[in-house]
């Protein structure tokens, strides 16, 4: 979808995540070269800060008693939201 604002030409645009062989990467990257306004990150361009690596500490730590099943979140949401 492309939006036109005061001769501005603003593209929407989705972000998308996928896991594919390694003999399969030259071929998708030729496939998408030919789009301008993409971008394609590396492995080796995605940088893990302490902030993220604390976080995921704090999650590992946590007691798994504390969660709860699918089953009853989805009770308490429908309970909570009337559905």
């Amino acid at each position: 979808m492309v939006f036109f604002y005061d001769s501005f030409i603003f593209v929407s645009m989705k972000q998308l995540t996928i896991n594919i062989p390694d003999n399969y990467i030259p071929e998708f990257l030729e496939y998408f070269s030919h789009i301008p306004e993409a971008s394609i990150l590396n492995e080796s361009e995605f940088v893990i800060t302490q902030e993220m690596v604390n976080i995921l500490d704090k999650s590992h730590a946590i007691d798994n008693s504390k969660f709860l099943s699918l089953e009853e979140s989805n009770r308490r949401i429908k309970l909570k939201h009337g559905l």
